[in-house]
């Protein structure tokens, strides 16, 4: 694994990279299971007074409980699944921060997009902390 990498933010957050945190040799199984099991939906989104469907697949996925809301709509979380299991297991320890929610995304190809956007609802909290895996 090579060196992570910090840096401070201008809002004052934390950006901490770690390349290498999945090996290379696990990403093309990691991926294959992921695709295979999570319950991948494409939503559609109040944008500027029109319902426009998400250029990309996603899944809320968490702890009974975890209600996210986005665009006027509450996502109920699914199941974890085994893979993501293992993930958070791995996530929280090096971590030592309990996650209790992820919102995969499937990107299928070059089309597949999202715009700049803020994480700022409020069921996240006031500080939220976000891990990417990429």
């Amino acid at each position: 694994m090579t060196t992570e990498q910090r840096t401070t933010l201008e809002d004052g957050g934390l950006l901490r990279v770690v390349p290498g945190w999945v090996r290379a040799e696990e990403t093309a199984a990691l991926y294959a299971a992921l695709e295979a099991e999570v319950p991948w939906r494409q939503e559609t989104f109040q944008m500027g007074g029109w319902e426009v469907t998400q250029p990309r697949l996603t899944a809320w996925i968490g702890d009974p409980g975890a209600a996210y809301t986005y665009s006027r709509r509450t996502f109920e979380p699914q199941p974890w699944t085994t893979t993501l299991v293992s993930l958070r297991e791995r996530l929280n320890a090096e971590s030592e921060v309990p996650f209790n929610s992820v919102l995969a995304n499937l990107y299928r190809d070059g089309r597949d997009s999202m715009g700049w956007h803020a994480d700022k609802e409020p069921e996240l909290g006031d500080n939220p902390l976000i891990a990417s895996l990429s």
